[in-house]
């Protein structure tokens, strides 16, 4: 088993539509299934049954919301002591701004940005947690990782992604320990989920609905899922990245609440843009 647990806006979607093709990976047929955050109280049982591949594939949960989630550590080590944990890490002021303007797109509430960053609202369905993300929570979040999943942990640079995709994919196939499948003549360049993609204030609150989502899962097949999907990405990615311009009083605050981790950040990938640990 595997688990991609965000940073949410740092790639796991773009993970996620790209590991699903490989033949020995097997991706629940929902991005997000969020069972060690959302949907924890469902038990095991229905988790092992979101994987429907065979025994030779590798299970992959792809849920960006496990950064957030404050006994993640615990749960994750109960089910499986061996899952594999991968995180991709944003540059925190770059990330706190797309997080940003990305709940502003679901919720209009989401308006002060000030607010948003020492007193972010994280909802699990058992209770609204409040998160300083000022507090250095990267650093805490980072050591944590690594003490807890010390030989299998996977760190990687958001901007090592953005410039080095097929690279980034084949270091996660040696990895997971699975055969080489990506290469150049076979990745797909496309944004997933990226800054600037056409978005439906209306069809992303209905899908993003935890009912709506459950009745799709469990009630449709994966192969229908699959090709929605694929639509749904296709049809509202940007052909190239798209530069969004942010609020500059927003961005000077970003700044200087997480100046600090920004520094961290730095320290931790001037060398290399992907770390095992």
């Amino acid at each position: 088993m595997a688990t991609v647990i965000g940073m949410g806006r740092a790639g796991s979607n773009f993970l996620y539509y790209q590991l699903r093709k490989h033949p020995k990976v097997s991706v629940p047929a929902l991005t997000e299934v969020s069972f060690y955050s959302r949907f924890f109280s469902r038990g095991f049982d229905w988790y092992k049954k979101q994987f429907k591949g065979d025994t030779s594939q590798v299970g992959i949960d792809v849920s960006a919301n496990y950064y957030l989630q404050d006994n993640f550590v615990h749960r994750v080590n109960s089910f499986d002591p061996n899952t594999k944990i991968i995180l991709g890490v944003r540059k925190p002021s770059n990330w706190i701004l797309s997080y940003f303007q990305q709940m502003r797109t679901f919720d209009f509430s989401v308006n002060n940005m000030e607010k948003f960053i020492t007193e972010f609202e994280w909802d699990d369905r058992e209770k609204v947690r409040h998160i300083n993300m000022s507090d250095n929570y990267l650093p805490n979040q980072i050591e944590l990782y690594k003490k807890e999943f010390k030989g299998r942990l996977l760190v990687y640079d958001f901007a090592y992604l953005h410039n080095h995709s097929v690279e980034l994919l084949q270091q996660i196939e040696h990895f997971l320990e699975i055969p080489s499948f990506f290469n150049e003549a076979n990745y797909e360049d496309i944004k997933v989920n990226a800054s600037g993609r056409k978005n439906n204030r209306f069809l992303l609150n209905i899908i993003s609905n935890d009912r709506f989502r459950l009745f799709v899962n469990d009630f449709l097949p994966q192969s229908f899922i699959d090709k929605l999907r694929t639509w749904y990405v296709r049809s509202g990615s940007p052909k190239k990245s798209v530069k969004v311009e942010h609020d500059p009083l927003h961005k000077e605050l970003a700044d200087k609440l997480l100046a600090s981790q920004d520094e961290y950040y730095q320290e931790m990938f001037k060398e290399k843009g992907v770390l095992i640990y």
